[in-house]
């Protein structure tokens, strides 16, 4: 716990850590053929989100239409190997997962879970794949949790419509060329825990 010298008043800070690992499997041995890791940013909405959760706000209406801002639904991939940043709001050549609904068993299939531990620190981790017949013929470099499943991305702003994309996270990592030969499979963790 910080102290702010200013008004005496404690200053409690966290941190979010994000962690991202994609493997690739030979579709028919399920031999590993590629594995890459990488870390993630929060991105500025994404914080935009957290925001709004801690004031209690559980929707936002905009031009009279009435949106969940912040709930992360998908995941995505795309093409983009530009480092990432907080600014950003959008995936090159976007490929989205399924629905993330909520994996109330924790049993590690696709999904949302959610880890509680009692020293200093929970976890959401986010599963999702792609099997023979998806998202070939692209190298991919670059991975988001995201709003919805929309290919016109939010720039920033309050989304628009219930289709508006809003990326919560992005990271960038290693590149791979997905094939019929190969599944692809994505485990995203988001670990909030007290700052050091």
């Amino acid at each position: 716990m910080k102290n702010n010298k200013e008004n005496s008043i404690p200053v409690v800070s966290f941190a979010i850590e994000g962690y991202v690992a994609a493997e690739t499997r030979h579709w028919k041995s399920n031999e590993l053929v590629q594995r890459v890791e990488s870390k993630n940013i929060v991105l500025n909405w994404g914080l935009d989100n957290l925001a709004k959760f801690v004031a209690g706000v559980t929707e936002a209406v905009v031009s009279g239409v009435t949106i969940d801002p912040w709930a992360i639904t998908r995941g995505v991939i795309g093409t983009n190997s530009t480092a990432a940043s907080g600014t950003d709001y959008s995936i090159t050549n976007p490929e989205f997962s399924g629905a993330l609904a909520v994996n109330a068993a924790n049993d590690g299939s696709n999904g949302l879970q959610y880890t509680s531990y009692a020293t200093d620190s929970s976890l959401v981790r986010a599963t999702w794949s792609y099997g023979t017949g998806d998202a070939n013929g692209q190298t991919y470099t670059e991975v988001a949790l995201a709003r919805n499943n929309s290919t016109t991305f939010n720039n920033g702003s309050e989304p628009s419509t219930t289709g508006d994309n809003v990326l919560f996270s992005r990271a960038t990592h290693g590149g791979i060329a997905k094939t019929t030969d190969v599944t692809l499979s994505y485990t995203y963790d988001l670990k909030f825990k007290t700052a050091s």
